[in-house]
């Protein structure tokens, strides 16, 4: 099939939709302005459109940032705005802007996704489906999980979290890209959803966070801040942080700023959650087999009770360098370098439940529950980590190298930029086969002895090109607003590790396709992808807003994508807004899943299909060996989101209820369906009817997402301000996983709606309330409260691989985790003109989770899953904060 029917197929179901849309836009529309829509050329015939705001009908108000006038048609023309992004303008439906003062109003101790959560449609949650690294949460939005949040800095994307390997289960040990610019630097974060982002093209499906620096003025400014932060549990870590910025005019036409960060948060106590372990199994007593009759043991002692690690802690150290030039009034030319290091403090992160790889074992610890049972020693049988916590094991250092032009003239713009990124990852060892994988090492040695010089190097450079023109114009009789632009993005990825898994290692030998076991395997890959996008704000009639657009992608290994939208906005009188939108977005596989060179290998527990073989005279059921490997011939993720939203904007009062739907297609997961099997040899020769299996990274079908969002903003009175956002999933589901071995199928029977209904792209809750109510004391106070509110969460994924052993009744983890409400409370003073004190409670009522484990089982009779018990939620903690500006 050509590239190019292969890309009609594909946007064929989004261009039903824009055909139904753009029909009842037309239909609504006064005779004149339908007449006018239906005028060859007219650009609304194309049926595409994007997510702009709304342009000014005449007589009604001018966007923020924006200016308009008419022409002697009476025609309004908008004129080019100065804010980072087309699609930014104004918060509405769909997007919402954090402004310095609301960081001021609900403060952020480490990072800026504290306060990015509280926005409508916005979660923390892991990147795996089955809570691996648990506490090392990041932005999702409308339910999409962290890898399709697309994170921008001044425009420009940040991409060091694809610098870290991709786990079995989607998982990747990394805090996300919301970390790089110190709180004390932000100017605002603007949050854009849904068919809005769909301009933005690889990475934003669910969203886009873009974060506004600050930047030098007309005078100097020199800011010195530090913020202290004091858990009242001894175990849980104490922070501290230290800011220095100093930005202004060194000449008619040069600025500079410079900004220096340290930010210090000390790791949890290694038994923080010693107390709050998940089920584990017990000795056994009598026989015990699976539903099949096999698999039998008897007096079976399972692993030692074990419990998982609190936070890890962190050491952020980042620094700035801005010099811009403006050669005329109409141009500004900016060169910028930003340095970011990011180290972890050890707490005894694993990332399975398994106490052989990774789990805390503490040298000297002989509380009796732990070392003994039944009066018979139990030996710990992990890897010791009591010589690093506290210590760095893995760091992360990114470079950003930027140039940038804009230029305004006639009411049109042009702004281009380039940027190199450089990411660079040092971090111990960790395995890459079963349960060991994403751990320490696998062994019994000493840390000390071995895994102390035992480092590895991963780094990916990042190069992307962008430039974008816009200008506004009057076309049969209507205003418009036109942006096009180009963009490129080339990414290199170099991991020798991550290649490393050893066919060698086994007791056999096999062939796995797509390279030769006996050629090294190169660790590098890398990939680019080209894109050109346009679209164009009309305003066919007084009050409403038509924006068709359209994007382009074209990936240098897999088949290119068009990601058409549209959006539609209509003034209904009274001070409300409709809004509706729809729009394709685009993901390409990352480096990892598409290189076939990339090998993780499993010894049975993480693969999904049963062999029968012989056994001392008996028949019974092994799980096979096998491999995931990377799929050259995956297609790009794809998710038709569709939103309907009203809006309300009065003089105090003003609101948003939104609801949204996404159609997910061809999302990546590990297979399930063994594309490759092969037989093995035992070391004498003879032929072992156990098989090792392949399984490769593979696109599902399809994943359904609906839910609700909104805002309520209340001016109760000039001092007195009420903000409240909330989200609501309704829906999620997914459908047709790649299943196909006779045995899981049957053992799955009784559940196969459950799983359907359970496979959550990511641990989320059911709902989320943050409400926030500041007072103005005193034009020099400042005092508020925030309530979050999180409903019940369920696992992200049930446990396939013991379900396909027939223990579905005990071993899924299906724990929820119950609905909770954090209360904060924070207090601000001028102290003088130069200086301001802040200061606050976070979880004023000391409403403490603890972490019990992952979603999954480890294995058939050992560490059940915790279910969606898969984070700490830290308790009450003071903070204290100094800000001088001179």
């Amino acid at each position: 099939m050509s590239s190019t029917s292969s890309l009609a197929m594909s946007a064929a179901p989004l261009f039903k939709s824009l055909a139904a849309l753009t029909t009842a836009a037309l239909l609504g529309a006064p005779p004149q302005a339908r007449a006018q829509a239906a005028a060859p050329g007219h650009a609304g015939d194309t049926g595409l459109s994007s997510p702009a705001t709304p342009a000014p009908a005449p007589g009604s108000r001018t966007p923020a940032g924006a200016s308009a006038r008419s022409t002697d048609s009476g025609v309004t023309e908008l004129d080019s705005v100065t804010v980072e992004g087309l699609y930014e303008k104004r918060q509405t439906t769909g997007q919402s802007v954090i402004s310095a003062k609301d960081i001021r109003k609900m403060p952020v101790t480490n990072d800026l996704a504290e306060i990015i959560r509280k926005q409508p449609g916005a979660a923390l949650t892991t990147a795996s489906t089955s809570g691996q690294y648990g506490n090392k949460r990041q932005i999702s939005l409308r339910g999409m999980g962290p890898e399709n949040t697309l994170i921008l800095i001044d425009g420009r994307p940040v991409l060091s979290r694809n610098a870290v390997r991709m786990g079995w289960r989607g998982d990747r040990n990394t805090r996300g890209d919301t970390n790089w610019v110190p709180a004390e630097m932000v100017e605002s974060i603007r949050v854009v959803r849904g068919p809005a982002a769909a301009i933005y093209g690889n990475g934003a499906a669910g969203g886009v966070v873009n974060i506004i620096t600050k930047k030098a003025g007309d005078a100097w400014n020199t800011s010195l801040s530090t913020t202290q932060t004091r858990p009242q549990d001894g175990k849980e870590g104490n922070g501290q942080r230290y800011n220095l910025s100093l930005m202004g005019p060194l000449s008619e036409t040069v600025s500079l700023r410079l900004y220096g960060n340290y930010n210090r948060i000390e790791e949890d106590a290694w038994d923080i959650n010693r107390d709050h372990e998940g089920d584990r199994s017990e000795l056994l007593s009598g026989s015990h087999c699976d539903v099949y009759g096999n698999h039998c043991r008897t007096g079976y002692y399972s692993y030692v009770k074990t419990f998982t690690a609190g936070r890890e802690g962190l050491v952020n150290k980042d620094g700035d360098i801005l010099l811009s030039w403006r050669p005329s009034p109409q141009q500004t030319l900016s060169a910028g370098f930003t340095y970011g290091r990011q180290d972890n403090l050890y707490s005894g992160e694993s990332a399975y439940n398994n106490i052989q790889n990774g789990q805390i074992v503490i040298d000297g610890f002989k509380d009796p529950r732990y070392s003994q049972y039944g009066g018979k020693q139990v030996y710990y049988m992990g890897t010791d980590v009591s010589e690093l916590l506290g210590k760095t094991t893995n760091s992360t250092t990114r470079k950003a190298y930027s140039l940038s032009h804009d230029m305004h003239w006639d009411r049109a713009s042009l702004r281009s930029f380039i940027q190199l990124e450089d990411t660079g990852i040092d971090r111990l060892v960790e395995g890459l086969a079963g349960g060991g994988a994403g751990s320490l090492l696998s062994s019994t040695t000493s840390i000390s002895q071995k895994a102390l010089s035992s480092h590895t190097r991963s780094s990916l450079r990042s190069t992307t090109l962008k430039s974008e023109w816009s200008r506004p114009f009057a076309l049969l009789g209507m205003g418009h607003f036109l942006t096009a632009g180009i963009e490129y993005q080339h990414s290199r990825l170099s991991d020798p590790e991550s290649m490393s898994q050893s066919l060698q290692s086994l007791k056999f030998s096999f062939n796995v396709p797509g390279f030769d076991p006996d050629k090294a395997r190169s660790p590098h890959s890398s990939a680019s992808i080209w894109s050109v996008f346009v679209s164009d704000e009309i305003e066919p009639w007084a009050g409403a807003l038509l924006t068709p657009a359209v994007r382009y992608d074209h990936h240098s290994l897999i088949e290119s994508a068009i990601s058409p939208s549209l959006n539609l906005q209509q003034e209904i009188g009274g001070g409300f807004t409709l809004h509706t939108g729809v729009g394709q977005t685009y993901k390409a596989p990352n480096l990892y899943q598409m290189n076939p060179d990339y090998l993780l290998y499993s010894n049975g527990n993480g693969c999904f299909h049963l062999q029968r073989r012989s056994y001392a005279g008996q028949e019974q059921v092994y799980r096979s060996p096998c491999f995931l490997q990377g799929n050259d011939k995956l297609k790009p993720e794809a998710s038709i989101n569709m939103e309907l939203g009203l809006e309300y904007q009065g003089e105090r009062l003003a609101g948003t209820l939104t609801y949204f739907r996404n159609d997910y297609r061809n999302r990546i997961e590990a297979g399930t369906n063994r594309r490759h099997s092969e037989n093995t040899y035992t070391p004498d020769g003879l032929l072992d009817t156990l098989s090792i299996d392949i399984y490769r990274w593979v696109n599902v079908r399809k994943t359904l997402l609906e839910g609700l969002e909104g805002s309520l903003q209340w001016d109760i009175t000039d001092s007195l301000q009420w903000n409240n956002a909330f989200s609501y999933m309704h829906r999620f589901e997914t459908f047709d996983k790649d299943l196909s071995n006779a045995y899981y199928t049957a053992a799955i029977e009784n559940t196969a709606n459950e799983a359907r209904v359970s496979d959550l792209i990511a641990v989320l809750p059911k709902y989320t309330l943050v409400s926030n109510l500041s007072w103005q004391a005193t034009p020099a106070l400042m005092l508020s409260v925030t309530g979050s509110f999180y409903g019940k969460q369920k696992p992200a994924q049930l446990n396939e691989h013991n379900v396909a052993e027939g223990f579905f009744a005990r071993d899924l983890g299906r724990d929820d985790r119950g609905a909770y409400m954090i209360l904060d409370i924070a207090a601000s003073y001028d102290w003088n003109r130069y200086m301001t004190i802040s200061a606050g409670i976070k979880n004023l009522q000391d409403r403490r989770l603890y972490r019990l484990g992952n979603a999954n089982s480890y294995n058939l009779a050992s560490v059940r899953g915790a279910g969606a018990n898969t984070y700490n939620e830290p308790g009450r903690a003071f903070y204290l904060g100094v800000n001088a500006q001179f």
